[in-house]
């Protein structure tokens, strides 16, 4: 065999190995860049599920405000008191869900901890909410009392939640 034959042997095995190197490198980064996609897909839900949940209780404690503020008239204690009871039904689902969602266990454990803390506040509510109906809306003071600052435990948890989970 010539020696130009060798080099040209030489060469194009050389370039059959680069372009399977390169072939092999493009194909691991699409999966690299597939399984990334994935992963940032999946916490962003994570993060956007425990904000909606978030926004959702705080809407939830200002319809208990509304409540109180406007109660005195039947039919706005029905819209608030309504839409306080849909409120409190969409924490508690979302939260389930996302809580299903969440890998890691600490923050697990504070969705776990803030969906306790929401239906200890939920019964509190709802004790404090027949007290109200019971005086026809005027002891807006009474239904007050009863869960004044009690909304503090289970927000704390929820910003840990989405805090942890931006992180």
């Amino acid at each position: 065999m010539k020696v130009t034959a060798k080099i040209n042997s030489v060469v194009i095995g050389a370039l059959v190995v680069g372009i399977g190197a390169a072939a092999f490198a493009m194909f691991r980064a699409v999966a690299l860049e597939d399984d990334y996609n994935s992963i940032l897909a999946h916490e962003v839900a994570q993060v956007e599920g425990a904000r909606q949940v978030q926004v959702m209780f705080k809407k939830q404690v200002q319809a208990w405000k509304d409540i109180l503020i406007r109660g005195s008239d039947p039919a706005s204690l029905e819209k608030y008191s309504s839409e306080f009871s849909s409120l409190g039904t969409k924490v508690d689902e979302s939260a389930a869900t996302l809580q299903n969602s969440i890998s890691n266990s600490e923050i697990r454990d504070k969705m776990r901890e803030f969906q306790q803390a929401h239906k200890q506040l939920g019964e509190k509510y709802g004790s404090a909410l027949t007290g109200f109906r019971e005086s026809k809306g005027r002891d807006f003071e009474t239904a007050d009392k009863a869960v004044k600052g009690q909304d503090r435990a289970p927000t704390d948890l929820i910003d840990k939640v989405v805090d942890g989970l931006q992180k």
